[in-house]
């Protein structure tokens, strides 16, 4: 779900979702949320496409999922918008933050 999630398939989570996968995060705490947030798109792949991608990808996960901790941190206290803001996918950023993703303060070592 994870590799689905950060190539921007949305289709591909949504047949996970229907073969009875979950969401979880892994032993780090980084959830599928995460891989989205932090996902860069290939050179030769349009970036405002691929952000299209990723926000479709958001909204299967919280379409597919009924309990999903959108602020969850991984062990770094980083949550999805953060590694979305550090990246300045605007588009997603936009989706995320009208989702209820909320970006906390915390300063990283």
């Amino acid at each position: 779900m994870l590799l689905a999630a950060s190539l921007g398939h949305a289709e591909a989570l949504e047949l996970l979702f229907e073969g009875g996968a979950f969401f979880a995060a892994n032993a780090e705490g980084f959830t599928p949320l995460m891989g989205i947030c932090s996902a860069l798109p290939a050179k030769n792949v349009d970036r405002d496409v691929f952000e299209e991608n990723l926000c479709k990808c958001v909204e299967v996960i919280l379409k597919s999922c009924e309990k999903v901790d959108v602020n969850a941190k991984d062990c770094r206290r980083t949550t999805a918008l953060m590694y979305d803001s550090d990246l300045s996918l605007l588009i997603l950023l936009r989706t995320n933050i009208s989702l209820g993703l909320h970006r906390t303060a915390v300063t990283r070592c």
